[in-house]
């Protein structure tokens, strides 16, 4: 006789399961909803997660931007001694998060940020909101979100005329990285990629004044963006 966990894919749940055996041959095999292992339903339900099988509704963008900074700032700022974020962090976060539960009702809409705003200290999270903040600041007052990937660089995308008044390209990471800066059109479409925003303003920025100002009669279109904010009004 031995027992052990089983998936029942029919109800997404993990049942206990005893088997009877001769040798490595099963004579009898019952499932019980009963007496489940935990430990054995945890690991079961995070390998269907993992996998892509089950699917984490809390578990959204804003905890891979998270991760992703996370990342980010342990390649950027090793000096700093944060912990980063690993493949088997991942694994450990999502058995984390099933563990207590047998089925996937149980965790599909499970609260994910109960367990990641344990993954790191006070200190450290101030970190990485110091280093590798989820927006920064724009001469208008306004604020770009920063996108984070673990192979791309980080970028900000932004209309030209929330650019006026900037004239260097903003950095992260203790000015260590230029963010790629996804300069659009008054449209919101996609003009130019670049980290070199005084080279933009110096040649490339005429040259889309002239190709798009007249599709935008209504937007600021000043000869010398870097007096002008995004109000369209001269910086005093």
């Amino acid at each position: 006789m031995s027992d052990g966990a089983a998936w029942d894919d029919t109800r997404r749940r993990v049942v206990a399961r005893k088997e009877t055996k001769f040798r490595d041959l099963v004579l009898e095999g019952k499932e019980s909803d009963h007496g489940v292992n935990l430990d054995a339903a945890a690991e079961l339900l995070a390998t269907r997660v993992l996998s892509g099988e089950l699917i984490l509704k809390n578990w959204d963008d804003s905890v891979n931007q998270w991760t992703a900074r996370l990342a980010c700032l342990g390649r950027w700022m090793p000096e700093l001694g944060m912990p980063g974020w690993s493949e088997q962090d991942r694994i450990d976060a999502v058995a984390q998060i099933c563990h207590g539960s047998v089925s996937y009702k149980e965790i599909k809409e499970a609260n994910v940020w109960r367990v990641l705003r344990e993954w790191l200290s006070a200190g450290q999270r101030a970190a990485l909101d110091s280093y590798c903040p989820e927006r920064v600041n724009l001469p208008n007052g306004q604020t770009a979100k920063v996108t984070y990937s673990e192979d791309r660089d980080p970028f900000i995308s932004v209309r030209v005329s929330h650019l006026f008044g900037m004239w260097e390209t903003p950095t992260i990471a203790g000015g260590r990285v230029p963010l790629l800066i996804h300069i659009l059109t008054p449209g919101q479409k996609p003009w130019q990629m670049t980290k070199d925003l005084k080279g933009f303003w110096s040649s490339g920025y005429a040259q889309m004044k002239k190709e798009v100002a007249g599709r935008y009669p209504r937007h600021p279109w000043p000869d010398d963006p870097k007096g002008w904010v995004a109000a369209g009004s001269p910086r005093k």
